[in-house]
């Protein structure tokens, strides 16, 4: 999981920093020139020294019961958890989860979305159990994984001290595992309406 948060990451960043050419052969120097800033060196650190916090976030996020359209005590507990990253966080009248981190540039947006729901029925037995370095529970990979990667990435950047370009939305949505409402859910609120443009 490290080393893909980290891919992630890096993704996450290269997406927020501002585009200056389409070429291949300068998109690689711009990312080779992106991991050489301090901020940006620091965030993608951050995942090496902090794999115990990650894998314990993946553990507290998997072990609250979260059926198709039962999420808000999930919803809660991840809304706490991006707000303790820096973030101004909000649940819209669906149950998404939004936390903004503003960007210099408010007129473009970056959403990165994992979702709260599993395939679980109410009363399914989530308690994480540890083998050695194996995590194993009902929902630990579908969606705890995506989850405590949307929360470590926002923790990452906010420990960095990066300041984007873009904004940047943490969206946990609602209903995948339901009826696959998942991101739709999120632009029938009408949610990119209250951001400022």
């Amino acid at each position: 999981m490290n080393s893909a948060v980290k891919h992630l990451l890096l993704c996450v960043i290269l997406s927020v920093m501002p585009v200056r050419t389409v070429g291949a052969t300068h998109r690689a120097a711009h990312a080779s020139q992106a991991t050489e800033s301090p901020e940006v060196r620091a965030a993608l650190n951050w995942f090496s020294r902090n794999l115990g916090w990650i894998n314990d976030q993946q553990v507290r996020i998997t072990e609250v019961p979260a059926p198709p359209f039962q999420e808000s005590s999930r919803a809660e507990l991840v809304k706490s958890l991006l707000a303790d990253c820096g973030l101004e966080v909000s649940i819209d009248k669906t149950g998404n989860v939004i936390g903004e981190l503003p960007g210099a540039n408010d007129k473009e947006i970056v959403m990165l979305t994992a979702h709260l729901d599993t395939v679980f029925p109410t009363g399914t037995e989530v308690k994480v159990r540890r083998d050695g370095d194996r995590l194993n529970a009902p929902g630990i990979s579908d969606n705890g994984t995506g989850l405590a990667g949307l929360v470590s990435i926002a923790r990452a950047i906010h420990e960095a001290g990066l300041k984007p370009r873009r904004t940047i939305l943490f969206v946990a949505d609602v209903g995948e595992e339901g009826e696959r409402y998942d991101v739709r859910r999120f632009f029938a609120a009408d949610n990119l309406a209250r951001l400022p443009r």
